[in-house]
């Protein structure tokens, strides 16, 4: 009988070392994959637009940049720095501080591409990365078929976020022309939590949608002019 006892106290210890050596080697993964993705630099940054621009500079750089490394980075931010993320992403002041030539920045960007879809392989309910995702592919491919999946696929997973209705209503205004599915009720939508949450908004947008059909048409009349 006490032999037995014996036996069954040493079976758990030894589950129990088990479980404990399993937990060690997931911890040490977990922390590889984290100094993968961050450097003693990252500190001085917030996390959030700032620390990802750093770590795009510093991968594009040193050539090392990969869609499994961006799926990975992404993956690891705080959901409200990652959508944050996002809305610098839409932006041109973001990719201005990337720089190198044109070739190796469409490059760049169709890795991103790749990466963000890599992330929303493990997260398709993101609609920010699909937002994001939307926005880079129609700068380096144009606004094709997929961009316009990815960006329905916004409205669908994040049908009423507020953080991210200012940036789409930009971007989707930007598209309109090439939009295949007007999206006119998500558009709406979006439009509507904006008035809520960001009063002058639509005043903005109407304003610089009247600054883009002036601009417009001095261009037509100018090309006219030289036909001429």
């Amino acid at each position: 009988m006490r032999r037995v006892s014996a036996v069954r106290r040493l079976f758990g210890l030894l589950v129990c070392l088990a479980v404990g050596l399993g937990s060690f080697g997931l911890g040490a993964v977990s922390l590889a994959k984290l100094s993968s993705s961050f450097q003693p630099e990252d500190i001085l940054y917030d996390e959030g637009p700032g620390l990802f621009q750093a770590w795009l500079i510093r991968h594009h750089k040193s050539g090392d940049l990969t869609p499994a490394a961006v799926s990975q980075r992404i993956l690891f931010m705080p959901i409200a720095a990652r959508r944050s993320t996002v809305n610098a992403m839409m932006g041109r002041d973001f990719w201005a501080a990337i720089g190198g030539p044109e070739a190796k920045r469409r490059t760049m960007l169709t890795t991103i591409e790749n990466g963000l879809v890599g992330a929303l392989a493990k997260a398709p309910s993101a609609g920010d990365l699909w937002l994001a995702a939307s926005k880079i592919r129609s700068q380096t491919t144009g606004f094709d078929h997929r961009a316009a999946n990815y960006l329905a696929a916004s409205y669908l997973m994040s049908p009423r976020e507020g953080s991210l209705v200012r940036s789409r209503i930009v971007f989707a205004a930007s598209v309109e022309p090439m939009l295949r599915t007007p999206l006119v009720e998500e558009r709406e939508r979006d439009m509507v939590i904006a008035r809520e949450l960001y009063p002058g908004f639509e005043r903005k947008v109407q304003n610089w949608l009247d600054a883009r059909e002036r601009e417009r048409a001095d261009t037509k009349r100018k090309v006219r002019t030289r036909v001429r």
